[in-house]
C-alpha cells in the first residue's frame, strides 16, 4: 500500500498502520467506497485478517521466546497477503489506465 502511494504520489505517513494506508487507497479510488456489506468485509479483511495475527504472532509479538505459528494460520495469512497484493496491484494498474484515457 505505501508503494502504491508512494509510485502516484499520494500523501501518506510512512509508518502508518493498515487502517490509515486502506483510507488513503479509498479516498483515491483505488478501492471503491460503495456502502455494500462487501466492501465493509474488505475493509476489515485487509484490516484485520493480515496485519492482526502476523503483528501479535510473529513480527511485533514474538518477544523472548520463539512462537511456532501453526502451519495452517501461516498458510491463510500467506494466501489472504498474496491475494491482496494481486487485488492492489491490479486495481492500481485499472486505476492508471483511467487516468492516462
Amino acid at each position: 500500500m505505501k508503494v502504491i502511494c508512494k509510485t502516484n504520489g499520494w500523501e501518506y505517513d510512512p509508518n502508518a498502520p493498515a487502517k490509515k494506508l486502506i483510507a488513503v487507497l479509498v479516498e483515491k479510488g483505488l478501492i471503491k467506497s460503495y456502502s455494500t456489506d462487501s466492501y465493509n468485509a474488505l475493509v476489515k479483511l485487509l484490516e484485520n485478517a493480515i496485519p492482526a495475527p502476523r503483528n501479535k504472532e510473529a513480527g511485533h509479538g514474538q518477544g523472548e521466546e520463539i512462537k511456532h505459528v501453526p502451519e495452517y494460520l501461516a498458510s491463510h495469512i500467506l494466501n489472504l497477503t498474496a491475494s491482496t497484493i494481486v487485488y492492489l496491484v491490479q486495481a492500481e494498474k485499472h486505476l492508471q489506465k483511467a487516468v492516462a484515457a
